[in-house]
């Protein structure tokens, strides 16, 4: 806080808390964190080079609502150059690189339910695609010498080794699958499945402790590591490694909470734990809790990625009462000397997101909203409304000749905004929140729901907007008395332009 610890005398004098960092992500606390950290944001790009408060890219349809039937649970990009949509139904959708998407085949068995899919490839040559509903795991040859792909698919389950579909998975939630150890690996209850480079396949290559259940995988090194939660009431999931030879798994690792349900490495170890949004290390040395995300929620195993060296979480079930923040989190830094952060970069509303996946300098998300169902991505071209709020701003304790009881009200006068002159069509607004829930009742721009109070600027209107002069500060009138104090900073863009906000002031003397 500007001023403490200095001989100021408060009754008389104007202070302010200056925020002028906004690169500290999302903070673990209302009313304390890092340098820059805030309590809440959504569709905040604080990973640029400069230090400001700025709108990130939004989202748009890449493949539209009403093309696809159900939720896209997985989602493979090919060696043919094509993207591969497996879905909850049972249907196959392929997307071109012309962007261009078509359903390839409809798996009818067990009421379609596809709940994995990969590609993997065999020793001849050829590439395949493989796909489980619950007890049955499928391919279709995509790539192979001599080999014509037909539409619509007519070839599934034909391969030229061995018997396919094979039948006897284990009836389970998920049947993940991940290329590791030189093989096809496959979650499958309380067993891996795997098929080898020469096809050969067994459903019981290695079993976990019994009672615990597999529900997703990825590769670390040489080895495969499986995320296992445990199928009666324990609060309890365990990761387990294996190489891949030895008759046993090699390692494990018992977190005392319930849950796994997605992993990615990035600079990171990380898996997404639970319906609370809890992220925590998975490196089998050190069963920490990083953080949990502001409102909580959870992810789908194939709904985690790696981008620009980040972390992605596709989350939904986000609860906050300041909006729901479901949609694209990001956990991780662009710059060595950054501080690993989390942020909710691309908010989307939605009910469930199926898979995250990085392509080609690009993000898509399957996702479902009622009854429609589609992928969104990145939109270069325009920028997303974003939204700060700050934390906690409470009652100072004073400087050494004027010392406060932790008890005074302190008189809050206004906030002062220091930005770049406003693009056109770009506005600004700021809410304020008092005592953290309480609303000024006589206030017709209040929201009584979450206690926010929309300010004036000292022009009386609610909304900055581009002005002639271009104006670069901005004085918003608060008038309120109390403890705690709650700033919150809405920016809309136009486009592909933004505002931009370099400080935040809030000047307050005592009461």
């Amino acid at each position: 806080m500007a001023g403490q610890g200095l001989d100021i005398d408060y009754r008389y004098s104007l202070l302010p808390y200056r925020l002028a960092s906004f690169l500290g992500g999302q903070s673990d606390y209302e009313d304390k964190g890092i340098a820059g950290s805030f309590k809440n944001g959504t569709a905040l790009d604080i990973r640029k080079h400069t230090d400001s408060l700025t709108c990130q890219q939004a989202l748009k349809d890449y493949i539209a609502t009403g093309t696809m039937t159900n939720l896209a649970l997985f989602t493979v990009i090919a060696d043919d150059n094509n993207i591969y949509h497996f879905c909850r139904d049972g249907k196959i959708y392929r997307t071109t690189s012309g962007g261009s998407t078509a359903l390839m085949y409809t798996d009818t068995h067990e009421s379609g339910n596809i709940i994995g899919a990969a590609q993997w490839y065999d020793n001849a040559g050829n590439t395949f695609l493989f796909w489980a509903t619950p007890t049955r795991l499928n391919v279709k040859r995509i790539i192979g010498s001599g080999y014509t792909n037909t539409e619509p698919w007519n070839d599934v389950n034909t391969v030229p080794t061995g018997s396919w579909p094979k039948t006897n998975l284990t009836s389970t939630a998920w049947h993940t699958m991940k290329i590791c150890n030189g093989t096809l690996q496959i979650v499958n209850n309380t067993f891996l499945a795997f098929v080898g480079y020469d096809f050969s396949y067994t459903n019981q290559a290695l079993q976990f402790i019994p009672g615990t259940i597999a529900q997703t995988l990825l590769e670390r090194g040489i080895y495969t590591i499986a995320g296992t939660n445990r199928s009666t009431g324990l609060d309890e999931s365990l990761l387990y490694a294996w190489d891949g030879i030895s008759l046993d798994y090699n390692n494990k690792e018992v977190f005392k909470v319930r849950g796994i349900n997605a992993m990615i490495d990035t600079e990171f170890a990380l898996m997404q734990v639970g319906t609370e949004g809890l992220i925590y290390v998975s490196d089998l040395n050190s069963p920490m809790p990083i953080l949990a995300m502001f409102g909580g929620g959870k992810c789908y195993p194939d709904a985690v990625s790696s981008y620009q060296g980040m972390a992605l979480f596709g989350v939904f079930g986000n609860s906050s009462i300041e909006g729901a923040q479901n949609g694209v989190w990001t956990y991780g830094r662009l710059k060595k000397n950054a501080s690993p952060v989390l942020n909710c970069d691309y908010p989307l509303d939605c009910d469930e997101i199926g898979s995250v996946l990085s392509y080609n300098g690009d993000i898509l998300i399957s996702y479902r909203k009622g009854t429609n169902y589609g992928v969104k991505h990145i939109d270069t071209n325009n920028k997303a409304p974003a939204i700060y709020q700050s934390l906690d701003l409470v009652t100072p304790m004073g400087t050494r000749r004027y010392p406060l009881p932790l008890d005074r009200m302190l008189f809050w006068d206004h906030v002062r905004l220091i930005s770049a002159p406003l693009p056109s069509g770009c506005k600004v607004e700021l809410w304020y929140r008092v005592d953290k829930v309480k609303s000024d009742i006589n206030n017709a721009a209040a929201d009584y729901s979450t206690g926010w109070i929309q300010a004036n600027t000292q022009e009386s209107a609610t909304t900055v907007q581009e002005t002639t002069a271009n104006r670069m500060d901005y004085v918003f009138s608060l008038m309120e008395k109390a403890r705690v104090m709650e700033i919150m900073i809405k920016l809309f863009p136009s486009g592909n332009d933004t505002p931009e906000i370099f400080e935040a002031n809030t000047y307050f003397k005592v009461g």
